[in-house]
């Protein structure tokens, strides 16, 4: 009977060692090994301090400078292209009545924006209007530059269409979210 429960104990034993030699190359094993190896300081001694042997490099993959943050970033900007696909795929939708009147508005307003010719004569002339209006331009023909040009002040002209049409030329602010920082945000 003893001897039984030996051979058995023996038998399980390879048993295992085989199906382990045999999955040591498996991918997800081999990704878990580097990853528990990424957390240990291979440097510091494991007889004098074990937990700074086996821990001592946790926080390494995890905390970044403040100019490379690849996991938050790559997270940040997948969440932002699946809102952008999302929102494109709802204002593309048919408009319906559970839309309400802003939903509708807001459907025909994207819809106006996209299906306008890109180079027609009304938006040329918009333009045209805009650039005259704010001091115009030098390369825009009948702008009269020339005559501006001793008081013209590119900052005021920067300004009001910041201003007026939410146009971040040269200077653009941005509030962000501040990863190595959290109860921050970031301009």
């Amino acid at each position: 009977m003893l001897q039984a429960r030996l051979w058995n104990s023996i038998l399980l034993v390879l048993w295992i060692a085989i199906i382990a030699g045999a999955q040591r190359n498996h991918p997800t094993i081999l990704r878990k090994r580097n990853e528990m190896t990424r957390y240990m300081n291979l440097h510091a001694n494991p007889c004098k301090d074990f937990y700074e042997f086996a821990c001592g490099s946790w926080e390494q993959p995890y905390v970044q400078t403040r100019y490379e943050q690849p996991i938050l970033k790559d997270m940040e900007i997948y969440l932002r292209t699946k809102v952008d696909h999302d929102l494109r795929n709802m204002l593309q939708e048919q408009t319906k009545l559970e839309d309400g009147l802003n939903g509708r508005k807001l459907k025909d307003f994207y819809i106006s924006c996209t299906a306008a010719e890109r180079n027609g004569v009304a938006q040329q002339e918009y333009f045209s209007q805009m650039i005259e209006k704010h001091g115009g331009f030098p390369a825009i023909p009948g702008s009269n530059w020339h005559m501006r040009s001793n008081n013209y002040n590119w900052q005021d002209v920067v300004g009001t269409l910041r201003f007026q049409y939410g146009m971040n030329i040269l200077v653009g602010v941005k509030i962000g979210v501040n990863y190595l920082y959290p109860f921050e945000d970031s301009v």
